[in-house]
């Protein structure tokens, strides 16, 4: 039995099925009272291959693990621009020393696949777990609201989390009132209530870079891979 956890939803909640699924108040009810809350993590073996993975193919640039949300049978609710994530990542090569690795198996836009900054893991039939660990381990998460980064949302490493503006807007003003963190966030964790357009994209992305960089990333990413 771990010692370091606890149930979430409790099992009363699962029984009774009163539970709300994209709701955090409870975590952030436990962190309020104890000051700190688990962070998930996948198995030595698996984060091995993902340091492994990573290593491979960022060469020494930052690895950002990247998931965007395009599920083409429904319109909006927080799927990706992908005109924008391409202007934004095609931006970056020569600009920023970054390696975008594309987690899950939403489709992919066909023109990521041509930048030399963007390795696409489904091509290399990595599994769920793999690209959870990818996330866990990368220096940084970028992409939707979404399941995979959930991974990131309750890791310590920093993310830029993408929500349409116009998507679950009383939910979220409960889950984050005015601010564009959670209480349990960790520094350099953010959840942005904007539009992914390419500028919001590039100046999330800068400003992050930027912080890492003043802290010496590359130690970051030794300390990582």
């Amino acid at each position: 039995m771990t010692t370091n956890g606890f149930y979430w939803p409790s099992p009363e909640a699962l029984v009774q099925g009163k539970y709300n699924y994209d709701s955090t108040r409870e975590i952030q009810n436990h962190y309020s009272q104890a000051g700190t809350m688990p962070r998930l993590s996948l198995d030595t073996r698996t984060l091995d291959w993902a340091k492994s993975y990573l290593k491979a193919k960022s060469r020494g640039r930052l690895p950002v693990a990247v998931h965007l949300k395009n599920n083409p049978n429904v319109r909006g609710e927080s799927n990706a621009d992908m005109d924008s994530w391409f202007a934004f990542i095609s931006e970056c090569q020569g600009k920023h020393a970054a390696h975008f690795i594309l987690v899950g198996d939403d489709p992919v836009d066909a023109r990521l696949r041509s930048l030399s900054n963007v390795t696409v893991a489904r091509d290399d039939k990595v599994s769920l777990d793999g690209y959870l660990a990818l996330i866990q381990i990368a220096g940084l998460f970028m992409g939707m609201m979404s399941g995979p980064a959930n991974m990131a949302l309750f890791g310590t490493n920093p993310y830029l989390i993408f929500k349409n503006p116009d998507h679950h807007v009383r939910e979220m003003a409960i889950e984050l009132g005015e601010n564009d963190h959670y209480p349990f966030a960790l520094p350099h964790q953010r959840v942005l209530r904007v539009w992914d357009t390419a500028e919001n994209l590039a100046s999330a992305f800068e400003s992050v870079f930027d912080q890492v960089a003043a802290l010496k990333f590359t130690k970051i990413i030794e300390r990582h891979l």
